[in-house]
């Protein structure tokens, strides 16, 4: 009866840690995600700002 007690116990704390590592992991994850998309949208503007600079003078100040 001890023994498998102990087994028990054993398990539980590999359960506890891999609970912990997978939790850790959804974070890490959700985080490099949410910069992902910061940068899609900072390339995206940037993007637009040198489509904008590439438009010759007369078309950026009067339109066209």
């Amino acid at each position: 009866m001890r023994e498998l007690t102990a087994r028990l116990e054993t398990r539980a704390a590999e359960n506890a840690e891999l609970r912990t590592r997978l939790e850790l992991t959804e974070k890490a994850d959700s985080t490099l995600r949410e910069q992902l998309e910061r940068e899609r949208l900072r390339a995206d503007r940037l993007e637009e700002e040198l489509r904008e600079a590439q438009r010759p003078w007369w078309s950026r100040w009067f339109g066209g």
